[in-house]
This record gives C-alpha cells, sequence and structure tokens, in this order.
C-alpha cells in the first residue's frame, strides 16, 4: 500500500510537468510570420511608391480575383495560389519574383506569405504624423519644409524613415 501511495504522489508531481512541456512545444512550433516589407512609401527608380498589406480580396482588369491568403480565381472559375515571391500585375499576368515591378501602375506582390500591393503615388499621402509623402519623391514636413528622397529611401507609414531589406 505505501509503494501505491508512492507511486500515485509521483504521477501527481510527474503529470503537470508533462502537460507543461507538452503545451510550451505546441505554442513554440507555431509560426509568426515576420516581413522584411513594411506599410509606407518608398522612392524607387525614379518613383514614389506606395506599399500597403492587401487589405481585402481585389478584383483585377482582367477580372481575377486577388485573396489576401494568396490564392487566385480567375473568371473561369481556375482556382491558383502564388508562391513566395511572385507577382500579379493589375492585368492580371503573374510574374516571377525576379521580375521588375510594372513601372506605370504597380503589382500585387506574395512576401513572407503576406499579399503586398506596390502602387504609384499619384496624389499627397498624409502619414500618421502629420508628413506628407508627394508624388514627386518629396516629404513634406510638419513645418513645411521639403526632403527629397534618395532612390531605395522608405518612410514607413507613420512617417519615419526606416531600413527595409529585400
Amino acid at each position: 500500500m505505501k509503494l501505491f501511495t508512492i507511486k500515485i504522489a509521483i504521477m501527481k508531481r510527474i503529470i503537470p510537468v508533462i502537460c507543461a512541456v507538452i503545451i510550451s512545444s505546441a505554442a513554440s512550433t507555431q509560426t509568426v510570420h515576420k516581413t522584411s516589407m513594411k506599410e509606407g512609401v518608398m522612392k524607387k527608380n525614379g518613383k514614389m511608391w506606395f506599399i500597403q498589406i492587401l487589405p481585402d480580396s481585389m478584383i483585377l482588369d482582367n477580372g481575377t480575383v486577388v485573396y489576401i491568403n494568396g490564392s487566385l480565381k480567375s473568371t473561369d472559375n481556375k482556382h491558383y495560389n502564388l508562391a513566395e515571391g511572385d507577382k500579379i500585375d493589375f492585368e492580371g499576368a503573374i510574374q516571377a519574383y525576379d521580375q521588375k515591378i510594372d513601372d506605370e501602375r504597380g503589382m500585387i506582390v506574395m512576401n513572407n506569405h503576406i499579399m503586398w500591393v506596390w502602387s504609384v503615388l499619384d496624389k499627397p499621402l498624409l502619414l500618421s504624423n502629420g508628413k506628407y509623402a508627394m508624388p514627386d519623391g518629396t516629404i513634406k514636413l510638419t513645418t513645411g519644409k521639403f526632403v527629397k528622397l534618395k532612390n531605395d529611401s522608405f518612410v514607413d507609414k507613420d512617417g519615419n524613415a526606416a531600413a527595409i531589406t529585400w
């Protein structure tokens, strides 16, 4: 009887430890998708681009529907999935990651399992700190002064210069 009591006492201590190990290992296997892209504006190839996460599904010029998870539905109801780095232009043409962005309108890009919309900035954009990103590649400060961005410069949606890795 004493041996049975000792086994129960040991089991009462071991079971919570085993449960804690299982729960912590399950939590550590969950992946958090971090992205090197950020929302904001960027001067690239002499143009200003507005970069944002695709907020909702989008219908392209040819009727293709792009969903936030990277899946596509064509007008003939065929389904496709964009691979990491793939791009689709606003006319519905899919391009591999190494092809350049459509300089006239922009593209939708799959980066770290997130759909990003790159669109040409064609009017001033108010950033959250009161600065304006201008289509000519300048940032209008709250003081009224302008700062000209260099090529490949990036300003996040809060109006702060930020490092960005591609």
